[in-house]
C-alpha cells in the first residue's frame, strides 16, 4: 500500500555499526553461548534487522555489527547493554524492563567469559565505538548476499 510506504519513508531508520577487538573463544560451542546471548538482546528489544559477526577466536577476533531500528531508543539500549553494567547511568530514561534485559545479557556474557576460561567480559568499550547514522526510506536496508 502507498499510504505505508510514504509513512515508512517518513520514520528514518537509525542505524549503528560497530566493532571492537575483544578476546572470545575458538570453541564454537562455548561461542554459541554470547552469540545467543546477543540473539535473545536483540529479540528482546525488537531489534530485527542487521547482521552481527562474531570472530571464532581468543585473540584475534571481535564482534562486527550494523543494526538498525526506527525506534531509536531500542538502539540507545542495545548500546548500553553492550558497554556494560558501569554505562548504566543514574537517570538513565531506561524502565524496568528495559534494565531487566540488560540485566540478562550482562548475566549471560558473564556465564560466557566463565565458560571461555575466565576471560573478561566482552564489551565495546565507549560509546564513541558506535557510528550513528540515520536512513530515510522504506528500502530494506540489509539485502541479502
Amino acid at each position: 500500500d502507498h499510504q505505508q510506504e510514504d509513512n515508512e519513508a517518513k520514520c528514518p531508520y537509525h542505524i549503528i555499526l560497530f566493532y571492537q577487538y575483544i578476546p572470545l573463544s575458538d570453541d564454537r560451542e562455548i561461542l554459541q553461548k554470547y552469540e545467543r546471548a546477543i540473539q535473545v538482546l536483540c529479540e528482546s528489544l525488537k531489534i530485527i534487522e542487521g547482521r552481527i559477526l562474531i570472530g571464532l577466536s581468543k585473540d584475534s577476533e571481535g564482534i562486527n555489527g550494523t543494526i538498525a531500528s526506527r525506534d531509536k531508543c531500542r538502539l540507545e539500549v542495545f548500546t548500553t547493554a553492550m558497554m556494560g553494567e558501569e554505562s548504566v547511568q543514574k537517570g538513565n530514561l531506561f524502565d524496568e524492563d528495559d534494565l531487566e534485559i540488560c540485566s540478562r545479557f550482562w548475566r549471560a556474557c558473564q556465564n560466557f567469559a566463565t565458560l571461555a576460561g575466565n576471560i573478561p567480559v566482552p564489551r565495546i568499550k565507549r560509546s564513541e565505538d558506535f557510528k550513528w547514522s540515520t536512513h530515510f526510506s522504506s528500502d530494506w536496508l540489509f539485502p541479502d548476499l
